[in-house]
């Protein structure tokens, strides 16, 4: 299973443990927060009509993005390590991280040095303070 597989995978089931609270703040923001573009306008409240597994397949994302730009903030404030993906070009003791950020609703793993994965879960909004 490649990287990106192996990080929709962990997200989901992670995001299964969270509680119908946690969930549903994030969800009422995939309603009314500001969408990422006005063509995904279309996607506004995916996850309350959608199993989880399915819109985690959604939302998953690869970003050209440094880590450190895109973590950097994130790793200062309440985070967690959720999981860890293993890729097979890299020696089997390595693994890297998959964060949860619950304040955002945020998963992210950074998988080079030039790209993070994400999964926003106020897709297809921003996530809070963003």
């Amino acid at each position: 299973m490649n990287t990106f597989e192996q990080f929709k995978a962990q997200v989901t089931q992670h995001a299964c443990g969270l509680g119908p609270e946690q969930l549903a703040g994030y969800w009422g923001r995939s309603t009314s927060g500001e969408c990422v573009s006005p063509s995904y306008e279309v996607f506004r409240g995916y996850p309350t009509r959608h199993p989880l597994a399915e819109f985690v397949e959604m939302a998953a994302s690869r970003n050209g993005i440094r880590p450190d730009d895109y973590l950097g903030d994130l790793l200062q404030g309440p985070h967690e390590v959720v999981g860890s993906l293993t890729d097979d070009s890299t020696s089997p003791a390595a693994s890297l991280p998959v964060y949860f950020f619950p304040g955002a609703g945020i998963y992210a793993a950074a998988v080079s040095d030039t790209e993070v994965l994400d999964v926003w879960m106020s897709w297809p909004c921003y996530p809070e303070n963003w």
